[in-house]
């Protein structure tokens, strides 16, 4: 532990105790989402269904880019226990990215021919995920310190400041591309304002952290040999993003714009659930990178098993939810041209199965087996290719809804198949 002045010791910070980090990320999670589902929910109203459409292509097309593009690093810095790099070198990687990231966008939009408003819409959009981007791998930090309650702040405070300013300008009549503007710079004064100070002050006090945790640092690697390590997660996060958008960019080119914008506002609600049982995920994961190099075995083991629990249990809620009041609210909301309760039941089956393939995939994140959690997320892309092509077409939006639900379960099957194979080779057989 570490003095203070004058000769007294400061106790050495203690993490947050996993119901507090699960209330806290539950909050943050549903806020954020909520939030980003009722921009939707505002551009379906003051406008229709095309810029609805136009915002979620963007969108389809930014994310997938900021996620491969980006290497995860939030991840990567979630899973440094041993600090194996320093804050400046995260922090000069991803502006690195940002940069290539945003580059790459453009590039798909002039490839695609887009309009020049659409390109203007994409631009801004990018510029919003690159924010987040930056204050996703502070957040990665605060996920190792399993201090969730520092990233839910965030969250609430994005989800409240991104909602008002896209609304203000929509409200003053400034259309689409200058709501989106108004979203990132929210999200920018958020991160300059909250993100960036919380994580001086967390930094300050991580030598006392490691030293209470039984956590010992290793040397200091080359900001080439991080990027190298995040490869595979970069990969993976962009293949995953890919994966669920592939049912998006087949109702697009199937069906056109207005189909699109009723299936994206349903299935972001849908994902709503994996979010939510994500972040119970994310509030365990610090736990789990650490019982894993303290070799609690039984520990990490219990952990992974209640976050399946959870996942089952909010995935059955959401399902009968939905059944019952689902319609009603959506069409209160929305209007009625966004009703489709075939679509969104089968969606949040599906989202099920997402929670499932994910929950489990934590276990290959906090063993930092990043190769093998890309080969999953590569196996549920092809599936969810096939899956499109064969549905969408003869089922329509019925169809487009089910190749998340059937994708992801392919990726469970080869998570469990892959988790075994990690546990013997750490057992040494």
């Amino acid at each position: 532990m570490a003095s203070a002045p004058g000769g007294m010791r400061k106790a050495a910070p203690r993490p947050g105790s996993l119901r507090r980090n699960l209330l806290a990320n539950l909050v943050g999670i549903a806020a954020y989402n909520l939030g980003q589902w009722l921009l939707l929910v505002v551009l379906a109203r003051m406008t229709g269904t095309g810029d609805v459409g136009r915002f979620a292509l963007a969108l389809a097309i930014s994310a997938p880019v900021y996620l491969a593009v980006g290497l995860n690093l939030r991840m990567v810095r979630a899973t440094d226990a041993r600090r194996e790099w320093r804050p400046e070198q995260y922090g000069r990687l991803r502006i690195v990215l940002n940069a290539v990231s945003l580059a790459v966008v453009m590039a798909i939009g002039l490839g695609l021919h887009m309009s020049t408003a659409d390109l203007m819409l994409l631009g801004v959009v990018s510029i919003s995920k690159a924010v987040e981007a930056t204050s996703q791998v502070l957040y990665g930090f605060f996920t190792l310190r399993e201090r969730l309650d520092l990233v839910s702040r965030s969250l609430v405070l994005r989800a409240v400041l991104g909602l008002a300013s896209f609304s203000g300008a929509l409200v003053a009549g400034l259309g689409v591309t200058a709501a989106a503007a108004g979203l990132a710079g929210a999200w920018f004064v958020v991160y300059l304002f909250h993100d960036r100070p919380e994580y001086q002050r967390a930094l300050a006090t991580d030598a006392d952290y490691m030293a209470a945790q039984g956590l010992v640092a290793g040397e200091s690697s080359a900001t080439s040999r991080l990027a190298r390590r995040a490869l595979p997660l970069g990969v993976d996060a962009g293949v995953g993003s890919v994966a669920l958008n592939v049912p998006r960019y087949g109702v697009q080119l199937s069906l056109g714009v207005d189909h699109l914008a009723v299936f994206a506002s349903l299935a972001y609600l849908a994902q709503v659930v994996s979010f939510i049982t994500g972040a119970f995920g994310d509030a365990v994961l610090g736990r789990l990178v650490v019982l894993h190099h303290t070799s609690s075995a039984k520990a990490f083991w219990r952990v992974l098993f209640a976050v399946l629990f959870f996942g089952c249990a909010v995935t059955g809620a959401a399902v009968v939810g939905a059944a019952l009041v689902g319609r009603p609210v959506i069409g209160a909301l929305m209007g009625h041209a966004y009703v489709d309760q075939s679509v969104l039941l089968i969606l949040l089956t599906g989202a099920g199965m997402v929670t499932l393939q994910r929950s489990l995939a934590r276990a290959l994140y906090a063993r930092q087996r990043f190769v093998d959690a890309m080969l999953v997320d590569t196996a549920v892309l092809i599936a969810s290719l096939g899956w499109a092509a064969l549905l969408i077409p003869r089922w329509g939006l019925d169809g487009a809804a089910a190749v998340l639900g059937l994708s992801f379960l392919v990726g469970t099957f080869v998570t469990l198949a892959l988790l075994g194979r990690s546990t013997r080779v750490q057992q040494g057989e």
